[in-house]
């Protein structure tokens, strides 16, 4: 019997972070369920897209929400134990990965689209899981560090626009 389950669509695939303010819902069976499955740790990469620069992009799953599933538009990848998926993830949303993608992508009536193969088989540089742990905790430390530069930023912006108003009145 159909069951109703919420999925995630290319849309909600962003580099290296997921838009969940809008996750549509699809009546599937158990079967069909069990194929778009998601589970943390998930790699999800973009298939086709109308921008060749959007091709690949990609975002680790970290069951963000329960019993949720993938569009066929998007490639799962579950790594394997040699290789973490945060790592995976900031390769192939890195100048090299993307580059890769970009030169295998095909395009028909203004869409690109990549297929498994092609993620299968990108040229990931090998290095032991220690050094993907090392390299992951670094780029998460940036991301923070960012984002909070970002936010400080807009804060300072808010506040510049207060006292102009203030002023003009």
């Amino acid at each position: 019997m159909p069951e109703e389950r919420p999925y995630l669509r290319v849309a909600n695939v962003l580099r290296n972070r997921f838009d969940l303010t809008e996750v549509k819902t699809i009546n599937c069976t158990e079967d069909e369920a069990s194929k778009h499955a998601l589970n943390d740790g998930d790699v999800l990469v973009v298939e086709g897209h109308a921008s060749v620069d959007q091709i690949g992009r990609s975002a680790v799953w970290r069951s963000e929400l329960a019993n949720i599933l993938h569009q066929n538009h998007l490639i799962r990848v579950r790594c394997s134990d040699g290789l973490l998926p945060d790592y995976l993830n900031i390769y192939l949303n890195s100048s090299g990965g993307r580059d890769y993608i970009r030169s295998r992508a095909k395009s028909s009536s203004g869409l690109n689209t990549i297929n498994s193969t092609v993620v299968r088989e990108t040229p990931v540089p090998t290095t032991d899981i220690r050094s993907q742990e090392k390299l992951t905790g670094s780029v998460k430390e940036i991301d923070v560090a960012i984002t909070s530069i970002e936010e400080t930023q807009s804060n300072l912006q808010k506040l510049l626009h207060s006292l102009l108003n203030g002023i003009v009145v």
